[in-house]
């Protein structure tokens, strides 16, 4: 393979990892928060959490593999 193909594929496998690790914790911490404040959980914007939530792990992720 092409140096460009290799660095290119090595950045993917670190991006999509690090995506996958954020979103574990992610979920993780969305389930403690339901769970330690169960009747304000509710009530806020959950699409919209989610959707902050999702996009901010695969920034993350973006940028973790960027270098």
């Amino acid at each position: 393979l092409s140096p460009r193909l290799c660095d290119a594929l090595m950045a993917m496998d670190v991006m999509l990892c690090t995506a996958s690790i954020f979103n574990l914790c992610a979920i993780s911490v969305d389930r403690f928060v339901a769970v330690a404040v169960p009747l304000r959980y509710n009530h806020q914007g959950g699409s919209r959490r989610q959707l902050l939530l999702i996009g901010a792990t695969w920034l993350l992720s973006a940028a973790v593999a960027a270098p």
